[in-house]
């Protein structure tokens, strides 16, 4: 059975924070994540994915490294993201308090 499903994390720190988690015997399929900048600067993001299988750095699976979102704006980055159990999505901001993140999916 497909359960469509929304994860929302922010306003965001300036460390990585985990949007997305998939427990244990869930497959994620992330169809498209909303980045909303609401501060009135330019702000820059970094958002990975995480194998479960694997322990190494978050920048050695960047999806986005240091994207700027102009201000009061937001970007849409479409999927698919693949996710097996354990894995992770994780962002992170520039700057305090400035990005909303929201992912639209399926947990199947």
């Amino acid at each position: 059975m497909t359960v469509y499903r929304r994860w929302n994390i922010g306003p965001l720190g300036t460390g990585d924070r985990t949007l997305i988690l998939a427990q244990q015997n869930e497959r994620i399929i992330v169809d498209r994540i909303w980045i909303t900048n609401k501060d009135s600067s330019n702000r820059n993001v970094d958002l990975h994915h995480l194998p479960a299988d694997d322990g190494v750095n978050a920048d050695d699976y960047g999806l986005i490294h240091d994207h700027t979102i102009s201000a009061k704006t937001y970007e849409i980055t479409e999927g698919p993201i693949y996710m097996e159990p354990g894995d992770k999505l994780t962002v992170a901001a520039s700057a305090a308090n400035a990005i909303i993140v929201t992912a639209y999916g399926r947990i199947i």
